[in-house]
């Protein structure tokens, strides 16, 4: 893959999934942009980018709040003046209850952030690469959990089926503007959302492993692979697509 000559944006990018992500298009060349609500996380990213001689600028912003991405592309455009490649990456796993009794405040945070977040970055990004002759890529980052039930989890199963919903219908409404639109979906990933889910509890780390065919977790970077082979050239007749990255899970 050879993404020289690519901006490249990655929210959530100061760990977890979207840091592997923004490490691995930075080694494929790209200029990198690391957004994240926390502002130590990105600059440290992007410090560790630069000392290993790779191009990389951090912002902080809270996706979930509309005037806060407004804000974010309007200083991204002026900075770079393009953008190639956006990785929608933040999102919170939110609280781990039964339906019924599921907190509403959690509900509408996850929902902000995993759905809105998405749709208000989606909105700027394509606004850019309207603007701009080459087009560009969009990755979602979903879940499997938006393609299968997960209990307890209402929210953020609710929150990634629509982010699915709403990649497929974006794709089709820019199919022919040269820009392509996919998602990934991956399964349980050695991440701190992870960790959040089993508190340090070897039981209920053991309950999600068993739960995948392949018997582990995913790693980061096996998840940052399959986001940049959607936004490289290697998948350039995909729009749509929602790739399950899950170990089987989602058979």
């Amino acid at each position: 893959m050879d993404f020289a000559d690519n901006t490249c944006l990655v929210t959530g990018g100061g760990a977890g999934i979207g840091l592997s992500t923004a490490e691995m298009m930075a080694g494929y060349g790209a200029t990198i942009i690391i957004v994240d609500i926390d502002s130590k996380s990105s600059e440290k990213a992007c410090l560790e980018l630069r000392n290993r001689g790779h191009r990389a600028h951090a912002y902080s912003a809270d996706v979930a709040d509309a005037e806060q991405v407004r804000e974010l592309f309007k200083k991204i455009r002026d900075d770079h003046g393009r953008l190639d490649i956006a990785v929608n990456n933040a999102g919170i796993g939110g609280a781990w209850n039964l339906t019924h009794e599921y907190d509403h405040a959690s509900w509408h945070r996850v929902m902000q952030v995993n759905l809105d977040g998405v749709f208000f970055c989606m909105q700027e990004e394509l606004k850019m690469m309207l603007d701009q002759e080459q087009g560009g890529v969009i990755v979602n980052v979903a879940s499997m959990a938006g393609k299968l039930p997960q209990v307890k989890s209402s929210a953020y199963v609710a929150s990634k089926h629509a982010v699915i919903g709403l990649t497929k219908t974006a794709a089709q409404e820019y199919a022919r503007k040269n820009i392509r639109i996919n998602a990934v979906c991956p399964c349980y990933t050695d991440t701190q959302m992870v960790s959040d889910l089993t508190q340090g509890s070897a039981v209920i780390e053991e309950k999600l492993i068993r739960a995948v065919p392949m018997g582990r977790l995913a790693r980061p970077d096996e998840i940052a692979k399959a986001i940049c082979f959607l936004a490289s050239d290697q998948s350039s007749f995909s729009t749509g697509l929602c790739l399950s990255v899950d170990g089987g899970l989602a058979r």
